[in-house]
């Protein structure tokens, strides 16, 4: 039996991920005295059948390897050889995000599908040997450019028709993420019409907070931004970029309202709005704001920014959203854009959405939402074992105790269910400082009958989660264009959020209450690494 002999069978019966990189043929196992297998023997076996020096396994080679060595123990506490499986080590997505922007600031680019796709330092550094950076920067076809310029001049026709006094310092194209929330809106004036409730440090005055806002939306063009509607085949909106926040965008109030919408032109054209006023002798701020200016991720780096103003410091010189928007519009055509949109509707075909069924003997009872938070008592550091054993990424375990369960309750093995990635991994230089909605929801479908162990179920969702991830740049409603799903049923109304690490204080700032309007889940399935 030869590891050609191996590999054949496999080719033919496993999915791509699931094939091994290599065999190694053993007369036998080695045993420790107790009869389990010996771990560190198999490995000796491994090195000296590949004729590897133990040595060059443990130190990086060369001074890539040394950066990025550096930067991937500081960000997961703990030192990887540079052929170890990062995966197995806690490399999920979100850290992919960050490991590549620390990376930048030493010089070696890489952005976080290709970290997570060379899942090792020895094969990161030999990718950033072969290839260059890329960057988003202009419209860089004749098409997209012509595009680019049509919709800037429907956008100011458009904005003289409205009689608006204040003249913009830009107009520009949406996003398709912005464009979706916005015909959402235009249906339900509080659809994604967020609100997020602060309070300030003792000392602090209303307008030093006033200022802090004003500040952070000079430094992040979308957060001083409004929409328009135009008339553009795939563009029903562009975002008109206004030199500051006007007054009355920041007021002051006795009373805080919560139950603020979109009304008019005017609220559409200025959709961040903040409420201040003093509780209990301490600053308050209600910030009312739509989802096309931002998501999970800016607000981060928007609290980051208001508290830097606050202290008199420096705000984050970062790239602007537009650098998102140019990325969809140059791949608008693209052949990447036709390779995501013929896998989702591989994925996707033959499926049937899974609806929640409705035990009600009436249909027309009015909506309401309810949050029930349940506190697992799980023991981190086996969680963290059982990855490392499994080579896969926290979140995949709770995908797939989340996937059996929607199987259970469905009746059926075949489950649809909405997944949000934070969209921060395109080959965009600062992707991760952008501030602007950059997040991604779509269908992840999992067959449980594909899967005979759970070891098998795991790694088919790591191999969805990374594909999910290249082809993910396209919008929602395109993947469901494609899917041969009625256009009138939803793909899918459970979604799964991931959040690794949650905090509601920064600084001087903590986040006391916040709310979001969501259109079309019955279930959200929120996970959050809450830290000791």
């Amino acid at each position: 039996c030869t590891s050609r002999d191996l590999q054949l069978p496999c080719r033919r019966s496993l999915p791509k991920f699931m094939i091994p990189g290599n065999f190694v043929i053993l007369n036998k196992l080695p045993r420790l005295p107790s009869g389990k297998i010996d771990r560190k023997g198999l490995e000796a076996e491994y090195i000296l059948s590949k004729d590897v020096d133990q040595t060059d396994l443990a130190e990086p080679a060369g001074d890539i390897e040394q950066k990025i060595s550096v930067s991937l123990n500081l960000l997961l506490e703990s030192s990887i050889t540079p052929t170890a499986s990062l995966a197995s080590a806690g490399l999920d997505s979100l850290r992919a995000i960050h490991l590549a922007s620390s990376l930048r600031k030493e010089g070696v680019f890489l952005n976080a599908l290709d970290i997570l796709e060379a899942d090792s330092i020895r094969k990161m550094a030999a990718f950033v040997l072969k290839s260059q950076p890329e960057m988003t920067v202009v419209p860089t076809e004749s098409e997209p450019l012509a595009m680019w310029n049509t919709i800037i001049q429907q956008g100011r026709e458009m904005l003289k028709l409205t009689e608006h006094l204040q003249q913009p310092t830009d107009i520009i194209p949406c996003s398709p993420i912005q464009t979706g929330m916005l015909l959402e809106t235009k249906l339900n004036p509080k659809a994604y019409f967020n609100s997020v409730e602060l309070q300030f440090d003792c000392g602090i005055s209303l307008e030093e907070v006033k200022s802090a806002f004003i500040n952070t939306a000079l430094q992040n063009e979308v957060l001083r931004s409004g929409f328009i509607e135009i008339d553009f085949p795939g563009f029903p909106y562009a975002q008109v970029v206004w030199e500051s926040l006007h007054p009355d965008q920041i007021i002051e109030s006795k009373i805080i309202d919560h139950d603020l919408e979109l009304q008019n032109q005017w609220d559409i054209l200025h959709p961040l709005k903040v409420q201040l006023c003093v509780i209990d002798g301490r600053p308050k701020a209600l910030v009312h704001i739509h989802h096309s200016l931002y998501d999970g991720w800016s607000w981060d780096q928007i609290m980051r920014d208001l508290v830097s103003a606050l202290e008199n410091k420096q705000l984050t010189q970062r790239s602007q959203y537009r650098l998102f928007t140019l990325f969809h519009i140059n791949n608008h055509s693209s052949e990447i854009r036709e390779q995501a949109l013929n896998y989702w509707q591989s994925h996707l075909q033959g499926s049937t959405p899974c609806l929640w069924p409705n035990f009600q003997d009436r249909s027309d009872l009015p909506k309401a939402s309810k949050v029930v938070e349940r506190q697992l008592n799980l023991d981190i550091d086996q969680l963290d074992s059982f990855v490392r054993d499994f080579r896969v990424s926290r979140q995949i375990i709770f995908q797939a105790a989340i996937g059996c369960l929607l199987s259970a309750y469905h009746g059926t093995s075949d489950i649809i269910l909405g997944n949000v990635s934070a969209g921060r991994t395109l080959p965009i230089v600062g992707i991760e400082n952008i501030v602007g909605p950059c997040i991604s929801t779509l269908p992840l479908r999992l067959n449980l009958r594909k899967a005979r162990t759970v070891r098998d179920l795991l790694a088919i969702l790591h191999g969805l989660n990374k594909k999910s991830l290249v082809h993910g740049f396209v919008p929602l409603r395109d993947v469901k264009q494609v899917s041969g799903i009625n256009t009138a049923d939803q793909l899918f109304d459970t979604l799964f959020v991931w959040q690794d690490n949650f905090t509601t204080t920064c600084g001087p700032i903590a986040q006391v209450a916040s709310r979001d309007f969501l259109e079309f889940t019955n279930i959200s399935v929120s996970y959050t690494h809450l830290r000791a």
